[in-house]
């Protein structure tokens, strides 16, 4: 059994490892010099401080739109980031199971359940491009996304008492910047905190105080995000917003869009199957489920759908509409633990299935590993990397960045660049348009310091 997890582990990372490999294909754009040209225009505190007073709230989100890779000029950092990413995302996951369940559960079991939920976020994300290829949207909504988990988890593994403020005080910390990246990661943050107080206050434990002021100074935070004078900004460019009842009613409809497209993923079904015969087991050593903090197991089937649900609300109240997919990307992070989670309650109704897929399991297992190569996300991705597309579209952008530069050293007006021939479906592509006063144009002439620039032909 040992052997045969390594062998199965073994194939996970390779899967895994095509997601790495891509990130040095990736590049910035739009945004992404947006913020930079700005921060090394004016400077990084006037940019930070104008956005907190024009753009939006996000007091932790522009500390790192300002100081970017690109605003040191450095593309190979840039293509750093998703790995870094990647990484913490990992290790986010792998240390709230390992707080999760009791410590004497093996550690490659852990690796595997890690693996196992990275992989399956990669492949059925419904932007999984802007979770880590795309430096702008990666910090605002995945490095908070793997902050959160790590802030609950944290949390649950050494419970507050008295005594212990060093412990406390990372917490608030941690909160105080999670908060600030975005309104999604602070709704999490504030209903996350309320179950946790409402949980502890009906166990056993002595120390009643503390996370009832954390929850408190998890509102104040809040606060400081809601009530920016940035926020008017952003609200201005939208104008139709904060309708209560189309908001509900929308996001309710995408919850459960979103749900079952995911519950219907190959990969994800036939992972849930090879959970089964680990059902029991898991809901054995569950910390949880041994009601160390008398959490209802109601609360966690529940958690799913509402953690989906407070991912999507925000862009349905400040915009009216679900303009793009990243706070969607928080929530299937999210998901996919809660659903394993939830699964494993119901260990008793599916013990009859348990037989069949332990006979099947090495079938289950192969199955699995090769419904990567055929649908969803990594299906993308390994086509690009093996097609070469890839590869050619970071010439490409190599060469564009070469033609700029060479345009600024000339001292150009305006420099005309090369359509790009090859855009991979795996890759952020953001690109600028025949139109030297589209904005996204615009950033990239403010970033390489030259007056206009455009594509050679329109598309």
């Amino acid at each position: 059994m040992k052997s045969q997890n390594n062998y199965f582990l073994a194939a996970l990372f390779v899967l895994l490892s095509a997601f790495v490999i891509l990130s040095y294909f990736c590049h910035p754009a739009a945004d992404d010099f947006e913020g930079a040209a700005s921060s090394a225009g004016i400077g990084f505190w006037k940019s930070y401080l104008r956005d907190l007073q024009v753009t939006n709230g996000r007091y932790t989100d522009g500390f790192f739109a300002f100081a970017s890779p690109l605003r040191w000029g450095s593309v190979g950092l840039y293509k750093v980031c998703p790995v870094l990413l990647m990484g913490l995302s990992y290790f986010a996951l792998f240390f709230a199971l390992k707080t999760i369940l009791n410590p004497v559960y093996p550690g490659i079991t852990i690796h595997l359940f890690s693996s196992v939920l990275l992989l399956l976020y990669l492949s059925i994300a419904p932007s999984f491009t802007e979770s880590f290829y795309w430096y702008s949207s990666s910090v605002t909504y995945q490095l908070p996304g793997s902050l959160t988990l790590l802030y609950f988890s944290l949390l649950i593994r050494k419970p507050l008492r008295f005594g212990r403020p060093f412990h406390f005080l990372i917490l608030v910390v941690l909160a105080a910047v999670i908060i600030g990246f975005n309104e999604v990661n602070m709704l999490l943050m504030v209903a996350g905190s309320l179950i946790f107080s409402f949980c502890n206050g009906r166990s056993e434990s002595e120390n009643k105080l503390e996370p009832v002021l954390l929850f408190i100074l998890v509102l104040a935070f809040s606060s400081v995000l809601i009530f920016s004078p940035g926020n008017a900004g952003r609200l201005a460019l939208f104008q139709v917003h904060h309708r209560l009842l189309h908001s509900l009613h929308w996001s309710c409809l995408q919850t459960m869009r979103f749900m079952i497209g995911w519950m219907s993923r190959i990969p994800f079904l036939i992972a849930s199957f090879l959970f089964i015969p680990l059902c029991t087991e898991v809901r054995n050593r569950i910390r949880l489920g041994q009601n160390k903090y008398a959490v209802p197991s109601l609360l966690i089937v529940l958690a799913m759908p509402a953690s989906v649900f407070l991912c999507i609300f925000p862009a349905y109240w400040a915009t009216d509409i679900l303009g793009q997919q990243r706070t969607v990307n928080v929530a299937c992070f999210f998901f996919i633990p809660l659903w394993f989670a939830s699964l494993s309650l119901f260990a008793d109704r599916l013990k009859g299935y348990s037989d069949s897929v332990k006979k099947f399991r090495k079938v289950f297992a192969a199955v699995f590993i090769l419904s990567f190569f055929l649908c969803g996300n990594s299906s993308i991705v390994i086509a690009d990397l093996l097609s070469g597309r890839a590869a050619a579209f970071n010439e490409e952008m190599f060469q564009r960045y070469r033609t700029i530069q060479a345009g600024v050293k000339s001292g150009q007006p305006e420099v005309v660049v090369e359509n790009l021939s090859t855009k991979p479906q795996s890759l952020c592509v953001y690109d600028i348009t025949c139109d030297p006063g589209f904005w996204i144009n615009k950033c990239t002439a403010d970033y390489f310091t030259i007056g206009k620039v455009r594509l050679k032909t329109c598309e």
